[in-house]
């Protein structure tokens, strides 16, 4: 299953070494999801295997900060 997230915000995800792999509906390059707050900012659970360079540590958690990989869990509750 293809994702399909807005031209506009893929635009905006700049830094991604995964070449959107993401997209292509492959939850294997997607760290799982904790919570997610309203402002857009999901809590994850990052996959050890994977470098990302949207991956935020703060206070003994992690948050995702790419616009796609946030886009998608917004769209598509994934």
């Amino acid at each position: 299953m293809v994702l399909e997230i807005d031209d506009a915000i893929v635009a905006k995800t700049t830094k991604c070494n995964a070449k959107f792999k993401c997209l292509s509906g492959d939850s294997s390059c997607m760290c799982d999801v904790i919570n997610s707050e309203s402002f857009s900012l999901v809590k994850i659970n990052p996959k050890a295997e994977i470098s990302c360079n949207y991956l935020f540590p703060f206070n003994k958690s992690s948050f995702c900060r790419c616009p796609t990989r946030n886009a998608i869990h917004d769209q598509y509750k994934k």
